[in-house]
Formats: C-alpha cells, sequence, structure tokens
C-alpha cells in the first residue's frame, strides 16, 4: 500500500491522506517513484484565482 493526498472538502482539514494499493504498470507504461515534491505558497493560491480545486 502507499499513501495519497485526496480532496476532502467535506472534512475540517480539506486535504487527507489515504492508502491506495501499489500501480501496476501496463504494457508501453512506466511507474516513477517519488521520493519528494513541494508547492510554494503561490502554486497554492493559483486555484483560487481560477476558480477550480487545486487537488481533485
Amino acid at each position: 500500500m502507499m499513501l495519497g493526498i485526496v480532496n476532502a472538502p467535506d472534512t475540517k482539514e480539506l486535504i487527507t491522506l489515504k492508502d491506495f494499493p501499489e500501480p501496476v504498470a501496463a504494457a508501453n507504461e512506466v511507474i516513477i517513484e517519488v521520493k519528494a515534491f513541494s508547492l510554494n505558497r503561490g502554486e497554492m493560491a493559483l486555484p483560487l484565482l481560477l476558480l477550480y480545486p487545486l487537488l481533485a
């Protein structure tokens, strides 16, 4: 299992962690492991300006 961040607009936190099964690559696909990522304040505000959610 692996953790994923999901949009949860009906909760106090708005986003939550959820367990997902490990992905399996199909023919002509690859799986890329992400060790880390970051978001800055401007990227978090952008969806508010564009009127759509950051996490779907």
